[in-house]
C-alpha cells in the first residue's frame, strides 16, 4: 500500500469507527467479503457505466502501471505472488502512448551520431506526418478494453 491509499483510507470516517478498514454499516465487523462484489463492487461500475470490467482485471492494471512507470518485472512478479515472471509479462501490458513514447525518445535523441535520428525524421516523414502518427496513437489509447491497459498489443487502423 502506498502513501497516497494510507492516506485515503485514515481520511474515512468509517476508518475511525473500528479495526477495519471496510467495516459492516454497524461497524462492528468487518464487510463480508461473499457480498462485496453484488453491493459494493458491481453498483459501483453500473454507476460509472463501466461495461464488461471484472475484479480480475485490477490486477492487470496495477500490474501494467508499475512496468510503465519503470518498475523492474521481478519486484512486480513478487507483489503480485507469481512464481514465475512469464505470468507476470502476461499481466504487464504497455498502453500505446508508452509505446509511442518510447519510440519518439529515438527522435528526441540528439547524440551527433551519423544516423542523425531528429533531423532525418524531419525530413523524410515531416513534422506534419510525425505529430499525424502521435495523435493515431492517442486517439486508439482512449479506445482500449476491459481496462485501460488491457488488450494492448491489438491495434487497429492505419497510423
Amino acid at each position: 500500500m502506498n502513501d497516497t491509499v494510507r492516506g485515503i483510507l485514515r481520511s474515512l470516517p468509517s476508518r475511525l469507527k473500528g479495526p477495519w478498514v471496510f467495516p459492516s454499516e454497524t461497524a462492528k465487523t468487518p464487510i463480508d467479503p461473499k457480498n462485496v462484489m453484488s453491493r459494493v463492487f458491481v453498483p459501483a461500475l453500473d454507476r460509472a457505466g463501466i461495461e464488461n470490467f471484472h475484479w480480475h482485471d485490477l490486477r492487470h492494471t496495477f500490474a501494467s502501471r508499475l512496468v510503465m512507470a519503470g518498475v523492474d518485472l521481478r519486484t512486480v512478479q513478487e507483489l503480485l505472488g507469481h512464481k514465475t515472471v512469464a505470468m507476470t509479462v502476461r499481466y504487464s501490458h504497455l498502453s500505446p502512448a508508452h509505446q509511442l513514447d518510447a519510440v519518439q525518445r529515438l527522435a528526441r535523441q540528439r547524440t551527433g551520431t551519423a544516423t542523425g535520428t531528429s533531423d532525418d525524421v524531419k525530413k523524410v516523414a515531416g513534422m506534419g506526418a510525425l505529430q499525424d502518427v502521435e495523435r493515431a496513437a492517442e486517439k486508439r489509447a482512449g479506445d482500449r478494453g476491459r481496462t485501460g491497459d488491457v488488450q494492448l498489443g491489438k491495434l487497429s487502423g492505419p497510423l
